[in-house]
């Protein structure tokens, strides 16, 4: 089993997953109890996991006993799909019971606003399906008229096996047993339409250092552009040099850096836990106006 971060240059190839492709992708998988399912329905081809909550990785781990074959990815699915994987990649993409903002004043912010439609028509082979469940009619709703008029996919069958396993997760028996409706959606891909997909984050693989002239930078820097943040939020002081702390946003993609300035190695500017960071050039644009590079 791999977690991935940022251990490979990006976008990642398909071999990255081993001889064979994956099938399934589930987006959200909590506990991991519905990702059990499909991988005893074909353990011989990876299954990939997308899930924001580093807590529940680690029970799935551990519920999936580091299987080889299982590959989970920690972050917002919108970048990983758009900016990490390949494109064209799985044959069934599940989302189970996504957080329905149900009030109007949070509609904005309900997963399937923006071109996340359209980006899963890319993570989709042709013929394709999405599949997803809620226990909110509104929600329900408001996704279905979202595909329909995206254009690139159609509604079709949510097949029993898929419909009986979502809801034996331990979230859907909270649910049933408080006495709630279940809204079963599945959309199959348009293989002849393509969408429009405008990707703004420029990505720049593996960043080790920079070497400064001096120890001079900018303080209380701050940018902010089309969308795009960039500060410097706190400096720490230590013997061999300071620590710098930046927070940055690109379209989705929101990060918090740590650098070093190592004044006692030729002013030598290093990332901290680097493996946890996607470089940018929004990132690097703004370190050469804050440090002498």
């Amino acid at each position: 089993m791999k977690v991935f971060w940022q251990e490979e240059k990006l976008p990642l190839k398909k071999t990255f997953f081993g001889p064979k492709e994956p099938r399934f992708l589930e987006i959200g998988f909590g506990k991991g109890d519905f990702m059990i399912h499909l991988f005893a329905l074909d353990s011989s081809s990876p299954l990939v996991g997308i899930e924001i909550s580093k807590e529940m990785i680690n029970i799935t781990l551990r519920k999936l006993s580091y299987h080889p074959n299982i590959f989970l990815f920690h972050g917002d699915a919108r970048f990983l799909l758009k900016y990490v994987f390949p494109y064209f990649l799985f044959e069934k993409i599940f989302m189970l019971f996504p957080f329905p903002w149900p009030k109007e004043r949070h509609k904005e912010r309900r997963i399937f606003e923006g071109d996340f439609i359209n980006i899963l028509w890319y993570s989709l082979k042709d013929n394709g399906k999405f599949y997803t469940v809620t226990d909110e009619e509104v929600f329900s709703q408001d996704t279905k008229e979202k595909f329909m008029n995206s254009g690139v996919f159609e509604q079709d069958e949510f097949e029993d096996f898929f419909r009986k396993k979502a809801t034996e997760t331990k979230y859907a028996r909270k649910w049933r047993k408080a006495g709630k409706n279940f809204y079963f959606l599945c959309f199959k891909k348009i293989k002849e339409k393509k969408p429009k997909i405008e990707k703004k984050i420029k990505i720049i693989n593996k960043v080790d250092h920079f070497i400064l002239k001096n120890e001079k930078f900018k303080d209380n820097y701050e940018k902010k552009e089309e969308g795009r943040i960039f500060i410097l939020k706190e400096i720490y002081f230590s013997e061999s040099g300071k620590i710098f702390k930046f927070f940055v946003k690109e379209e989705i993609l929101e990060q918090t850096l740590f650098f070093t300035l190592d004044k006692k190695r030729n002013f030598i500017l290093k990332p901290l836990f680097k493996e946890r960071i996607i470089f940018t050039e929004w990132i690097l644009e703004n370190l050469k106006k804050i440090f002498d590079f």
